[in-house]
């Protein structure tokens, strides 16, 4: 009597098969288009740590109703690039003096915003233009704080700092240099 163990090649056609197609769905309710197949999907979250983290972060802002879907996740990149590209390597001058040397997913999703106008219950987005200017001129910047961060097992105190301008405030951890979020102000 032989016994069989394991997938035959039907089966296992059949499993590869639907596990596109449930790629497929995932990245079409997503707006996910630039990560084409699920053989693509593995390649970025394998071999680019960085995209994969945004991709993460877009999910998730997605998924909480943070940000539209409708924006996309190929228009989610281009604003991480430009807030790379222009707030990245800004220096904040007070006590302590330090340079922006990184952005949370979270703040991506704050510059995105919910609506570009303003409406009931839905957050403004924030220009990289109020951003840059809300670093450069702060009409105040708040004591330093601590808040509580868990990052696996670990929890650790991160210390913070709010800066105010006109048009927006900015949340920054001195603790990694990090742009945190943002917050525009009603028109």
């Amino acid at each position: 009597m032989k016994i069989n163990v394991g997938f035959g090649r039907s089966t296992a056609q059949k499993a590869v098969s639907s596990a596109n197609k449930h790629y497929l769905d995932w990245s079409k309710e997503h707006n996910i288009n630039s990560i084409k197949t699920l053989a693509d999907y593995y390649n970025v979250k394998h071999n680019d740590s960085k995209r994969y983290a945004l991709l993460q972060g877009y999910v998730k802002a997605v998924n909480k109703g943070d940000i539209s879907p409708l924006i996309g996740f190929d228009l989610y990149e281009i604003k991480a690039k430009e807030i790379k590209d222009e707030l990245v390597g800004l220096k904040i001058s007070n006590d302590i003096n330090y340079e922006i040397t990184d952005f949370s997913t979270h703040f991506i999703d704050r510059v995105l915003g919910q609506t570009s106008t303003s409406h009931e219950g839905m957050r403004l987005g924030t220009t990289i233009e109020q951003l840059k200017d809300s670093i450069a001129n702060p009409r105040k910047l708040t004591e330093p704080y601590y808040v509580p961060v868990k990052k696996g097992r670990i929890t650790y105190l991160d210390k913070r700092q709010n800066i105010v301008s006109d048009n927006c405030s900015v949340v920054i951890s001195i603790t990694d240099n990090r742009l945190i979020q943002t917050t525009a102000f009603k028109e």
